[in-house]
Parts: structure tokens; C-alpha cells; sequence
């Protein structure tokens, strides 16, 4: 049988490898969500919805749209 000082000592080592786990996981998933790629994903999503909005003006206001085009580099600059 354990001593009393020692009762319990298994609980105790099982929740904090459960908080462990726990924290790996919630830092494994915050990582994915927050990852360049999200980022990059969600801002191509908008793009995307700015350019079906802008499209629609095209043939109501006869409006000339140019969205999303790059644009020319300054003389002397990005060489």
C-alpha cells in the first residue's frame, strides 16, 4: 500500500500530462488558423469578392475597372 504522503501522486501526474496534451493541441491549432497561409487565403477571398463588386459596375456605369493589376515600378526603383 502507498504511504499517505504519496496517495494521489498518479492523479496528479495524469492531469498534467492531460493539460499538456491540451496546450500542444490548442497551440498546434492557433498556429493553422494564424498561419501565413490563412492569412494569405482570407485576403485572396476578398480580392476575389472586391472584384466580383467591382465587375458589376461595369456594364450599369459603363465604368473601365482595373483591379488587382500591378502596377509599374518607379523609374530607378526594383531594379
Amino acid at each position: 500500500m502507498d504511504s499517505p504522503d504519496r496517495a494521489g501522486t498518479g492523479s496528479w501526474w495524469a492531469g498534467l500530462a492531460a493539460a499538456a496534451v491540451v496546450a500542444l493541441a490548442d497551440t498546434v491549432q492557433r498556429w493553422r488558423v494564424h498561419s501565413p497561409t490563412a492569412a494569405w487565403r482570407k485576403g485572396a477571398r476578398g480580392e476575389q469578392a472586391t472584384a466580383r463588386r467591382l465587375r458589376s459596375l461595369e456594364p450599369i456605369a459603363g465604368y473601365t475597372v482595373l483591379h488587382d493589376r500591378p502596377a509599374a515600378a518607379l523609374e530607378g526603383e526594383y531594379r
